[in-house]
């Protein structure tokens, strides 16, 4: 716990570029009035971007010196993980209302 708030503390902040908004005192800036549908859009589609990059991963590869050709291996490891995710959870979530289920009231 102390090493994670030594390495936020410490470490984190040097990582970060300064910008331009860093640069620029607020009172020399021109504030202009977002929309709060733009904003929540913005916020949103930063959101969904978010959870689905990572899922591009598992899309098909093409392979070097083929560009017709596709590599489906890691797409097909991706689906059976999900399938066999999907089905642990509901069994999971069945075995733990099933003694629930055979004492009648």
């Amino acid at each position: 716990m102390a090493a994670t708030l030594v390495y936020l503390v410490l470490i984190l902040p040097e990582s970060r570029q300064p910008t331009l908004d860093d640069r620029v005192p607020s009172e020399n800036r021109i504030q202009f009035k977002v929309s709060p549908i733009l904003v929540l859009r913005r916020y949103l589609h930063r959101f969904a971007s978010a959870l689905l990059i990572p899922i591009t991963i598992f899309a098909p590869r093409p392979i070097p010196g083929q560009p017709h050709r596709k590599n489906y291996s890691l797409t097909l490891v991706g689906a059976a993980m999900f399938v066999y995710v999907v089905t642990g959870v509901r069994s999971l979530s069945f075995r733990m209302f099933l003694p629930f289920l055979k004492h009648p009231l």
